[in-house]
């Protein structure tokens, strides 16, 4: 998998379906059913393993911030 560096100033010009497909591709690196799913109408990040919620992430602030929270909510929960 490669990683696509985002210059900060087309942080905020990230699509939907841009940002979904690269928590799609960070949720490749987990083996146990780890999901990212944005979630447009609350702002969020939802994390989730199967059916269970393991917390949710606001997604205002930098793209990286919002990535590194999510890993880390990823990894202390699944």
């Amino acid at each position: 998998m490669g990683i696509k560096l985002v210059k900060r100033k087309t942080e905020a010009s990230t699509s939907a379906s841009e940002f979904q497909a690269i928590l799609d591709s960070l949720a490749g690196l987990y083996s146990n059913g780890v999901q990212f799913k944005y979630d447009a109408d609350q702002k969020a990040v939802v994390v989730m393993k199967g059916d269970k919620t393991l917390g949710t992430v606001r997604s205002e602030g930098a793209l990286h911030t919002i990535i590194w929270a999510t890993l880390s909510l990823a990894e202390k929960e699944a």
